[in-house]
């Protein structure tokens, strides 16, 4: 892993990071998926990363920036949080997947609209929806 590539992942996240920073909510449309892509490996550490924390916003944009990235190894990650006990952790898991084209993406949002709880159900619902199904 290149600490150059891992400085530069971190500069093309740092609207994210910044939003983070004051509370607000990151404007992932302003990142460019392809550049983020060609930064990898070093950007998927990065996501992972963020993923572990204790802090939920950065779990959150941890996901949607896996989401946003559409990486198939990104959708066990987010089928963990499909699976999550807590709630908001489900619903952003299912919101990153609705983002991604892998099918296995799909198969896993269409198990989700079944879930016993009615947020996460929902949740799942309007992924399909968004997916065209």
């Amino acid at each position: 892993m290149s600490e150059v590539r891992l400085a530069d992942c971190l500069e093309r996240l740092n609207p994210v990071l910044q939003s983070l920073s004051f509370g607000e909510q990151p404007q992932y449309g302003q990142l460019d998926p392809e550049v983020l892509r060609g930064l990898e490996p070093e950007m998927g550490f990065v996501v992972r990363s963020l993923a572990t924390s204790g802090a939920a916003d950065q779990k959150i944009a941890a996901f949607q920036l896996m989401g946003l990235l559409d990486r198939e190894d990104f959708v066990r990650d987010l089928s963990a949080g499909v699976d999550s006990a807590q709630q908001w952790e489900r619903i952003e898991a299912i919101r990153a997947l609705g983002r991604m084209t892998h099918p296995r993406a799909h198969a896993i949002l269409r198990r989700a609209s079944k879930h016993p709880e009615l947020q996460t159900r929902r949740a799942a619902s309007a992924a399909l929806k968004a997916w065209g199904g």
